[in-house]
């Protein structure tokens, strides 16, 4: 018997094996109707792919963004933290960088979770700030750290919604792929029912020879490392951050 797709398979594979069997089918007499079945479910899925590979691509951009939106937060915090630190030192005893940063440092407003908890610890920041008075020269920079907040929060959202969506993707390609498994089965079974087995296992490729093996490994290895492209670039960014904490701290 034929091979047939399996589920777990990928959609070039799928697109493949309809391809190859819609050209072996047009070089056999009698058998150009399995080929022409089978070009809408072929198409419909080539689309979808081409769907995916774009949601992919935007959600990797919304996790730039998001990345971009938390440095620029990051870097707001440790320059209020600095110039209260100056101000203390301008204004012996007023201890304002003690008042604003209670914990010594600001590292844990910037090592907090950049989704679920520095933006509402900058907010608090803010807030303590605001208390000094709008005649304090550190004042403005409450507005801009809510700015900031604010933004990275939007990024955040944007960054989930973009996530969704391209699953949302992959589940509508994963319909499309079953829809043409269905057909490429049916194109077997109808063309063994109405022109013999031996006809029908001509116009069915081989799926699993050695090379083709090779392109399914090589195309699997691709996809885990392009989806592993957002994880990679938050780590390295939270590797930047603690890199740049531990200089400052050596500087001082």
């Amino acid at each position: 018997m034929a091979e047939m797709l399996r589920r777990g398979e990928s959609s070039r594979k799928h697109q493949g094996a309809a391809r190859r069997h819609q050209r072996l089918a047009r070089r056999v007499k009698g058998c150009g109707v399995y080929a022409d079945r089978i070009e809408a479910p072929k198409q419909s899925l080539a689309q979808a792919r081409a769907r995916t590979a774009d949601l992919l691509e935007k959600e990797e951009d919304a996790n730039d963004d998001f990345i971009l939106a938390d440095k620029d937060l990051d870097g707001d915090v440790k320059t209020t933290f600095e110039q209260a630190g100056q101000y203390d030192r301008e204004h012996p005893g007023e201890r304002v960088q003690a008042a604003l940063f209670p914990d010594g440092t600001f590292t844990p407003i910037t090592r907090a979770h950049r989704e679920t908890k520095e933006p509402d610890l900058v907010d608090q920041l803010a807030t303590r700030i605001e208390r000094l008075g709008k005649e304090h020269p550190l004042f403005p920079n409450a507005a801009r750290l809510r700015q900031l907040a604010e933004a990275s929060r939007q990024a955040a959202r944007k960054w989930r919604e973009a996530q969704s969506a391209r699953k949302a993707g992959e589940d509508n390609e994963d319909f499309y792929k079953s829809d043409l498994r269905r057909q490429y089965e049916a194109n077997y079974h109808d063309t063994r029912a109405n022109l013999g087995r031996a006809t029908a296992e001509r116009i069915f490729p081989s799926l699993r020879a050695q090379s083709t093996v090779r392109e399914e490994e090589e195309e699997d290895k691709e996809k885990e490392e392009a989806e592993a492209d957002v994880e990679k670039d938050k780590e390295e960014a939270e590797a930047d951050v603690e890199k740049d904490e531990t200089r400052r701290e050596e500087e001082k």
